[in-house]
């Protein structure tokens, strides 16, 4: 039998074969790696190259190489086997792969393609052959696997496409008798799928994926077209190209579709062909597994509104986990789009011939039919359809009774599918209303069970979908079972026509949040036919209906409204409505089924004149067939509201785009509240309840309503309930957009002007306020000009008295939201006291101030300046003792640097002196302003100035006031030092300006410190000529001057006691040292203000650490404690300010404050410093009241120190040498000043250095003297 059998198999070979030219494709390896990683046999691009008609090519098992693309074309008869059932692959190189057209008889068995990859756009016969009717998208960077294209008679068998980088197979009118038998296609997947993130705006290329596509347009054969796909798998497959479809709606834009899309994709888009073609697929007992597209994910039919006659039959099939994509950052499953287990999109527009008429390409399809049998759908998902989705977009106004597609679902199963619209399928045609012609939808004995639905409740008013959703249709059902959907109603048709057949519909354990068995929508309706029966059993809802909800809230005003929802024959078998449960309708919601003309008809033949709704009278005729529990009318089956009531007013205002709140009730007839869902009449310029259009009123509601209109509008709105069209006039009147907002005429509302964006500005329309950013200010340049871009400005604004914390709002236009509320401020950058404020001298708060205050201020301060000035001479309290100028130099520092010092304390200045403000808040009349006040620190230290330098010259001139010359002289130069710093920064504030940027990207110069004031405008130009002049003879000039005072004795004798006094407390060679130190009180300064933080502290800590180590090393000071004190100040501020650029590096406090532990540590430095001031006011007091030298212990200083020690002392010398005695004080002087270089035999330097300050004393009183003498000389 076996010898027989070979004879019998080599016999039949040779008859098959007896025209063919048999060509072995050779193996020369002993194995083959079937996992692909291995070295590859032989390079087959040659055998393929040069194949010829008529021919048989072997392939031995192994993995054979394709280096090279191939294409085989315009040849007949041709086969390409595999030698055994091993595995025998072709695996390609990088963009290489295989395309056959134009073949007549195709034969491929047992081979796989691996890693194949070619682009088609560089394949110009293909474009050729397809012409300008080319439906197909195969621009560049689509790849595809296996091409097959105008081929006739076409088999697979056993073929394996797998691994593909984007399309497995593209086949192009492939006519004929074609079969697809015991294939595979497996991961071929596009390039980027894992990292997309589904979107509707990116159809790039490189997206196109799937197993195999199958296009058919017009061909010049005219051929019909015998497809047949059986036994074949699909898994793995997978395309994220969201052209696959047109978009989701007609268009004839030249788009064109992209081939691929899950497992299987069938396209028919023929138009010229005769009606004697046909084209017709048989999917028959395929598998479709983890595929993935995003317009379908397992199977894909789409077909052009002029495809005719084309049957598509789908037998035992199985679609599983179709539609799911693990996330790659760990998120829940993505979901497609359209029909995760099978797609369906009919009568689709074509793209180019059709942009003109299209009545001339007779567009109406014809005999489209679908049949999917005997297939099982598990655990897929889509956002419209989890297991099978159609959209078609036939028009019924242009449709005729032949032109009906059908489509068939008989004897399956859709068992664990998710979806958002229809769990386990979703259906919707583009026509008016599902009782016309178009796409009838037929469901025999198939089980719908296990749907899961994602419903989104928003607004608090949640649109409830269910397992089966229906739109714009025509459904029949021949027992038709739907069970166990969760999260939504079994069956819902909006606008769609219900036909029940014989065997009956069955909704059991649904749960939805409308109508848990059956939703209608719309003016839908339910026809009960010969031998129907219905069974609504043990459903729930959430809000409204368990067993049914009716809501026909349709916006076409030419539907009168009817109850009556069914048609009802009188031959039906059964009703059953049982075990349904909601918190209101338990058997039905929405409709009290009235008004219906069969049934009044039935009554009057049956003499039934009172009966409440049609349930009730269907119980009444038919007992045995009628089954409907709990028929109360007030609470089973519950009627539409009564009234519904506007409780905060009939009418409301505010500005386009807002949000205001309606508080509403909704009663029935009994008075009673109602849950029930409100609409109103929107249009493009009224109003929209929530951000749906709905909202649901349980009980007395606070209902949100967004204004939309133009500005300055007045209109009325008309809310009402869905139910009963009870409703209620809303007046509304809207205003203009406030500040922040510019009106946008597509959207009707008011929104965020666009250009705050780029400044971090954002907007609130409910609160209509404008949240600013920590450290910006936004507002009104001037206040009396409208809002307009020009005059809206941004500018900076970090310190107080502008807001601290890290957001502020403007509320309704009130930009003073910004400011402190403790400063009283208002208007550009809050620089302008509020109506009726006057600015304080010191700080920058602004109080009530009265006129009068100028009679007390005035005299006030002129008293103060003469006290401080006395207090200078009396007291000595000078820097030519040298211990006070450590001090100086601590405070003028520090001063710069309040706000980072103590933020707690930023509207206040403990660092600067009295001397400006006496830290006073006071103002001195009503209206004063920060150009007053700056005026007032101009003035008041040359009063000082003044107030000194005519006390100077007095003394020179007045015999009484001599003796107070050198105090004087003393006084003045402090004066000068102290107010050094003080000046400058007020001369540098004067003269720095602000940049005010408008929103239409203006800038505008200002005054900084105050910008409601134009810079060098006004007052504010004679304050900058006067901030230049002090800059460069007081700022500059005196530093210069100092650097070596003798060289200008011999020009300004007359000022030699103001130069003395400046260089006394330091050693002769480093009398320019104050020159130095108020140079680098300058430069601090200008690191203060110029360079930004913390750079500037870092700098400032890094000058002073090494000004520290200077002043240590060369002691510029007579007299230890000199330098000792001054290097204690040095210190000291090092340390506060390493202490502040700490905290300012580390902390960041929301509130804006300084931590607890910086202001502990900053004022213990701070206490310390201002302590040291004790000690070095005795000692100055010392020369005044010699008692608190003896308290001091220091009475042989004070002997040392007294005159006539002094002349004791040098008369006891002259006298040991020999030389007469002298007593005046002037030969003492000159004699003083004839003493040659100490002998280590006389007393030692350091002793000779404690008479310093008496001769000092000696020396001007000598010069004083001989002065008056001169002056005396010449009057005689």
């Amino acid at each position: 039998k076996g010898i027989m059998a070979a004879i019998f198999s080599l016999l039949l070979f040779s008859v098959l074969f007896s025209r063919s030219l048999s060509v072995l494709v050779s193996n020369d390896c002993s194995q083959f790696d079937t996992n692909m990683t291995g070295d590859y046999c032989m390079n087959v691009s040659e055998a393929l190259s040069s194949i010829a008609s008529d021919t048989l090519l072997i392939f031995e098992p192994g993995i054979h190489s394709l280096a090279e693309p191939v294409t085989i074309a315009s040849i007949e008869n041709i086969k390409l086997f595999s030698s055994s059932y091993l595995p025998t692959t072709i695996h390609c190189s990088s963009s290489v792969g295989i395309v056959f057209h134009n073949i007549t008889s195709l034969y491929i068995e047992g081979l796989s393609f691996s890693r194949c990859r070619v682009d088609p756009s560089q394949l110009e016969y293909i474009s050729d052959e397809l012409g300008p009717r080319l439906e197909l998208n195969i621009t560049g960077g689509i790849g595809i696997g296996l091409i097959i294209s105008s081929t006739i008679d076409t088999t697979l068998n056993r073929v394996t496409v797998r691994d593909t980088s984007g399309l497995g197979l593209l086949g192009v009118n492939m006519m004929g008798v074609v079969y697809i038998v015991n294939s595979y296609f497996i991961n071929n997947t596009s390039p980027s799928c894992y990292q997309y993130v589904m979107s509707l705006s990116n159809p790039g290329p490189e997206l196109v994926g799937g197993g195999a596509t199958l296009y058919y347009h017009d061909n010049e054969v005219y051929e019909s077209a015998w497809v047949h796909v059986v036994r074949s798998h699909f898994h793995g497959n997978q395309g994220c190209n969201t052209n696959a479809l047109i978009r989701f709606f007609p268009t004839v834009e030249p788009v064109g579709f992209r081939p691929g899309e899950g497992g299987l994709h069938l396209l028919v888009a023929q138009y010229q062909v005769p009606h004697s073609i046909k084209t017709s697929f048989l999917v028959d007992s395929c598998s479709f597994v983890s595929n993935r597209g995003t317009f379908g994910s397992g199977l894909t039919i789409f077909t052009f509104s002029t495809a005719r006659n084309a049957l598509f039959e789908i037998h035992k099939c199985l679609f599983i986990d179709n539609g799911h994509v693990p996330s790659p950052i760990g998120a829940d499953d993505q979901f497609v789009v359209l029909g995760g287990g099978m797609a369906i999109g009919l009568d689709f527009l074509r793209l180019k011939e059709l942009a003109g008429d299209f009545n001339q390409y007779n567009l109406i399809g014809r005999n489209v039919s679908i049949l999917i049998e005997d297939s099982t759908f598990y655990n897929n998902s889509a956002f419209f359809g989890g297991a099978i989705s159609l959209y078609s977009f036939k028009l019924s106004e242009s449709l005729h009774q032949e032109d009906v597609s059908l489509i068939i679902i008989s004897s399956c199963w859709l068992h664990s599918n998710t979806g958002t619209i229809g769990g386990a399928a979703y259906f919707a045609e583009l026509k008016t209303h599902g009782s016309n012609i178009g796409t009838l939808v037929v469901f025999e004995d198939t089980l719908v069970t296990m749907t899961t639905l994602i419903t989104n409740l928003d607004d608090n008013v949640a649109y409830s979908s269910g397992a089966i959703d229906m739109e714009k249709l025509h459904i029949l059902t021949k027992n038709l079972t739907i069970t166990d959907s969760r999260d939504g109603s079994g069956l819902v048709l909006d606008q769609s026509l219900l036909t029940i057949k014989e065997g009956g519909l069955f909704l059991i354990c649904n749960s939805g949040i409308y109508g848990g068995g059956l939703q209608l929508l719309d003016y839908s309706s339910v026809i009960f036919s010969d031998q129907s029966s219905i069974f609504i059993i043990n459903n729930s809802a959430v809000i409204l209906g368990g067993g049914l909800y009716v809501n026909h809230a349709g916006f076409n005003p030419g539907i009168v409204y009817d109850d009556c929802f069914i048609s009802l024959l009188l031959n039906f078998s059964f009703i059953e409505i049982t075990g349904n449960t909601a918190p209101l309708g338990n058997v039905l919601y929405g409709s009290a089924l009235r008004n219906c003309p069969w049934a009044d008809e039935a009554a009057l033949e049956s003499n039934i004149t009172s009966y409440n709704n049609t349930f009730q009278l269907l119980q009444l005729l038919y007992p045995d067939k009628i089954l409907v529990i709990n028929t109360n009318p007030l609470f089973s089956i519950n009627t539409a509201s009564e009234s519904l009531l506007l409780l905060s007013g009939n009418s409301v205002s505010g500005i386009p785009g807002q949000t205001v709140y309606l508080d509403m009730i909704a009663l029935d007839k009994l008075d009673r509240p109602l849950s029930v869902p409100i609409t109103s009449n929107q249009t493009s310029g009224g109003a929209k309840l929530g951000t749906s259009g709905y909202w649901f009123l349980d009980g007395n509601t606070v209902v949100p309503l967004t204004l939309h209109g133009k500005e300055n509008d007045v209109f009325g709105l008309k809310i009402f309930t869905t139910d009963s069209f009870v409703n209620q006039v809303v007046s509304i009147a809207l205003g203009q957009c406030v500040p922040g907002f510019e009106y946008d005429s597509d959207s009707y509302s008011c929104v965020c002007i666009h250009e705050l964006e780029e400044f971090g500005i954002t907007c609130n329309i409910t609160e209509l306020s404008v949240i600013v950013p920590h450290g910006k200010w936004f507002g009104l340049l001037d206040r009396d000009l409208n809002p307009t871009l020009d005059n809206l400005v941004v500018s900076d604004c970090d310190r107080y008295p502008c807001f601290t914390s890290l957001t502020q709002k403007v509320i309704n236009g009130s930009y003073s939201d910004q400011c402190q509320e403790d400063a009283n401020k208002e208007g550009l950058v809050c620089g302008q006291c509020k109506e009726g404020y006057s600015l304080t001298i010191a700080g920058s708060k602004c109080q009530l101030c009265s006129n009068w205050w100028i009679i007390f201020v005035v005299p006030f301060f002129l008293l103060s300046g003469l006290l401080f000035s006395v207090v200078l001479v009396y007291f000595r309290i000078t820097i030519t003792g040298g211990y006070i100028n450590g001090f100086i130099f601590y405070e003028n520092v520090a001063s710069l640097y309040t706000y980072k010092i103590f933020p707690t304390l930023s509207y206040i200045y403990p660092f600067q002196t009295s001397l400006f403000t006496c830290g006073l808040e006071l103002c001195f009349f009503d209206g004063f302003n920060l150009t007053h006040r700056t005026f007032f620190y101009l003035l008041y230290p040359l009063y000082l100035f003044i107030l000194m330098g005519v006390t100077y010259i007095a003394a020179k001139r007045i015999k009484y006031l001599s003796k107070y010359g050198t105090e004087i002289s003393k006084a003045f130069v402090t004066l000068i030092v102290i107010c050094y710093v003080q000046l400058t920064e007020i001369s540098v504030s004067i003269m720095t300006p602000i940049w005010i940027t408008s929103l239409s990207s203006v800038d505008r110069f200002h005054w900084k410190f105050d910008p409601t004031v134009q810079y060098f405008s006004g007052a504010h130009s004679v304050l900058v000529v006067i901030a230049v002049l002090i800059l460069i003879f007081y700022t500059l000039t005196v530093p210069l001057i100092l650097v070596h005072p003798p060289l200008l004795y011999k020009r300004f004798n007359y000022f030699k006691p103001l130069f003395d006094a400046f260089w006394y407390p330091f050693k002769p060679k480093f009398r320019f040292w104050l020159s130095v130190k108020l140079l680098i009180r300058l430069l601090f300064f200008l690191t203060a203000k110029f360079i930004p933080n913390p750079i500037d502290l870092f700098l400032l800590i890094l000058f002073l650490f090494f000004f520290l180590i200077i002043e240590i090393n060369v002691q510029p000071f007579k007299g230890r404690w000199r330098n000792r004190v001054n290097s204690y100040f040095t210190v000291n501020l090092t340390v506060l300010l390493l202490v502040t650029q700490y905290f300012t590096n580390t902390t960041k406090n929301s509130s804006g404050t300084a931590p607890v532990l910086q202001t502990i540590i900053a004022g213990t430095l701070v206490a310390l410093a201002y302590s040291a001031l004790i000690p070095i006011g005795l000692y100055h007091l010392s020369f005044k009241w010699p008692k608190i030298r003896n308290i001091r212990k220091l009475r042989n200083i004070r002997n040392i120190l007294s005159l006539s020690s002094i002349k004791k002392w040098w008369n006891e010398k002259r006298e040991k040498s020999g030389q007469p005695l002298e007593t005046d004080a002037r030969s003492t002087v000159t004699e003083l000043s004839a003493i040659p270089p100490l002998t280590p035999a006389l007393p030692r330097m350091a002793d000779l250095s404690r008479y310093r300050e008496s001769v000092f004393n000696l020396m001007d009183e000598s010069e004083n003297t001989s002065e008056s003498r001169d002056k005396k000389k010449k009057k005689k």
